[in-house]
């Protein structure tokens, strides 16, 4: 991945840096415990080469802003002016401090080749060249290079039962994709490609939730710690932190049609919290919104639910939320739809 360009920073430290994936640790002899960008190549008579920057550095902190990947590094970049900044940097066994400058970022030049930059070492090329050819083995060279998207590719190819698939979503989630850990989690949680492991499950759906500056939160993984949080699965049962999740997840703004499902199913679960009070106070006037949010974005669960409310009382009504629901596959929803028109 490439410092440079990564941001279309107005400054930047004329270095190249990548993550410390498995193999890089292993080479290196690197221990568990060190996170942060590791360089892998300095621009001759730049500011980096004239402070000291060496190539196998890992990068550890950007002045008191601690570092855990790449995309940690170009964002503690891009919020500073050309100026010095202090790198906290380990080199073999030592911890030091350099300061160097920053300079202004070039201008992108002409586009390179792929497979000769992949010869050449560059993580993200090889990973662009294995989406090119859907070539899984290309995916793995560029996570081993360091590319947390090569990672999390060749995860996705390897399938849900392979155990590397499982090591390759641990690496693109500590470089932070968000994605990759909410992935892991579910694997852990349903043990493909390998043994389950509850708490850890709930651990990584908890930090997929969280996000990272890389690629934000990811809803799916806050869903699914809500539902392990509300049943004690893997943790001690918290229904009110379960609830708070999921409203927190409604309230956001969905970026493709698949995360509308996550946050729409978010709404009707806060919803139903309110409705039935558990993990919440039970206050109807509040679950109605959320579940009328989550209805409107075709979540089956919030319609069901809305028909329940108005079946005493308003029986057209309800009978429009059970069929929504009924429309979109709910069985359950199905059969209230038979029961209400029969009386």
């Amino acid at each position: 991945m490439f410092a440079l360009l990564a941001l279309a920073a107005a400054c930047t430290l004329p270095v190249e840096v990548t993550n410390i994936s498995g193999r890089i640790r292993h080479d290196r002899a690197i221990p568990d415990y060190v996170a942060g960008a590791i360089v892998r190549l300095v621009r001759i008579n730049g500011s980096a080469a004239r402070a000291g920057v060496r190539v196998g550095d890992v990068i550890q902190a950007v002045d008191d802003r601690l570092i855990q990947n790449v995309c940690g590094f170009d964002h503690a970049i891009a919020s500073h002016a050309c100026d010095d900044v202090r790198l906290t940097i380990r080199r073999g066994t030592s911890t030091i401090e350099i300061i160097a400058r920053l300079t202004p970022t070039p201008k992108p030049g002409p586009h390179f080749d792929d497979q000769q930059a992949c010869r050449n070492g560059v993580p993200s090329s090889c990973t662009a060249l294995g989406k090119q050819h859907k070539a899984i083995d290309l995916f793995g060279l560029g996570c081993d290079l360091g590319d947390s998207e090569g990672c999390y590719l060749f995860a996705v190819n390897a399938g849900n039962n392979s155990s590397y698939a499982r090591a390759a979503y641990r690496q693109a989630c500590d470089d932070g994709n968000s994605l990759a850990c909410t992935n892991l989690g579910w694997m852990l949680q349903f043990g493909h490609g390998g043994r389950v492991d509850l708490e850890e499950a709930v651990r990584l759906y908890r930090k997929g939730c969280q996000g990272s500056s890389c690629t934000g939160p990811n809803n799916l993984g806050c869903v699914n710690a809500a539902r392990m949080l509300r049943e004690g699965s893997g943790v001690e049962a918290d229904q009110f932190e379960a609830t708070r999740i999921v409203r927190q997840v409604c309230d956001r703004t969905p970026v493709n049609d698949e995360d509308g499902r996550e946050i729409a199913h978010a709404c009707s679960l806060a919803g139903t919290a309110f409705l039935v009070g558990e993990g919440a106070e039970k206050n109807l006037q509040l679950a109605l919104p959320l579940l009328e949010k989550g209805c409107a974005a075709n979540d089956t669960f919030g319609c069901y639910n809305l028909g329940t409310i108005y079946e005493g009382s308003d029986k057209p009504r309800a009978l429009g939320y059970y069929q929504k629901a009924c429309d979109r596959g709910d069985q359950e929803a199905c059969a209230s739809v038979s029961a209400l028109r029969a009386r």
